[in-house]
């Protein structure tokens, strides 16, 4: 995930930082302030007798509890594997993202218009799913969080979306995955 500011190359130096203050694996609650991208709290999740994860953007606690409940998913009431499907097919809807991220119906460039229709398809397909209890909460909570990596990789900005680039970044004009 590209976002200023990830922990994710200090990670080991905390990890080694709370081995010395012998805070590991000593049956404790974990308190992870500022999650952003979940790198701390997905790097001790297993050092820990519980994660509490609190950011003051909503997408990053969602986006962190994702990370820390991916490997308890098993989408066990979907007759398929979500990834495989929503990658079979190269349909898209043309709401949110696709008229307010895109050249489509703004002039805004976060995504290309297929990407962005793209993006609206994979985010009312997750919606149906939780709302006709296909997935429960933390398989909906994970399949989130892949959406926002996906993102990550196809969007035309530096790194923050406070603006987006004015010309296309080559990662932007590549057709989104829906990736692990």
């Amino acid at each position: 995930m590209r976002y200023l500011g990830n922990k994710e190359s200090i990670t080991d130096e905390i990890i080694n930082l709370l081995n010395e203050k012998n805070l590991l694996d000593n049956n404790l609650t974990f308190f992870d302030a500022f999650c952003g991208t979940g790198s701390v709290a997905d790097s001790v999740k297993d050092r820990f007798d519980e994660i509490i994860i609190n950011d003051n953007l909503n997408w990053a606690t969602l986006y962190t509890k994702g990370r820390l409940v991916a490997k308890s998913c098993t989408f066990d009431k979907l007759p398929f594997d979500p990834f495989e499907f929503l990658n079979s097919t190269e349909d898209i809807k043309m709401n949110f993202f696709y008229n307010n991220y895109s050249l489509a119906n703004s002039e805004r460039m976060y995504f290309t218009e297929f990407n962005s229709g793209r993006i609206d398809f994979f985010r009312e397909k997750i919606q149906e799913w939780f709302y006709n209890k296909q997935i429960d909460e933390l398989e909906y909570s994970y399949l989130l969080a892949c959406l926002i990596e996906s993102i990550s990789k196809v969007s035309n900005t530096a790194g923050v979306y406070g603006a987006f680039l004015k010309h296309w970044d080559s990662r932007a004009l590549k057709p989104i995955v829906f990736v692990k």
